[in-house]
């Protein structure tokens, strides 16, 4: 009896529910002035920018997480919190 030879089956890199996740279904327009427009095709061009969106979005994304790491919410405001902490002698 001679053994069948079966196709490789690839794994699938993503299921349905991870790609409902990582799916954009909301849009943001943003207006540049001139000098603005010349900059930011001056910056693709420069750098060979394939996908611009990613870039834009990537940048952006970026500087939001960037912030929300260091001014996160607290319970107290900042005097707050330094009347509470104890000095060692």
């Amino acid at each position: 009896m001679a053994k069948v030879k079966r196709p490789k089956v690839q794994a699938k890199s993503k299921t349905l529910v991870e790609k409902e996740k990582s799916s954009r279904r909301h849009a943001i327009t943003t207006m540049l002035n001139d000098i603005e427009f010349d900059a930011y095709n001056r910056y693709c061009k420069q750098f060979k920018v394939k996908n611009k969106s990613k870039m834009m979005r990537d940048m952006v994304l970026s500087s939001i997480w960037k912030d929300y790491g260091q001014n996160y919410p607290t319970l107290f405001d900042k005097q707050e919190l330094a009347d509470l902490v104890i000095e060692r002698r």
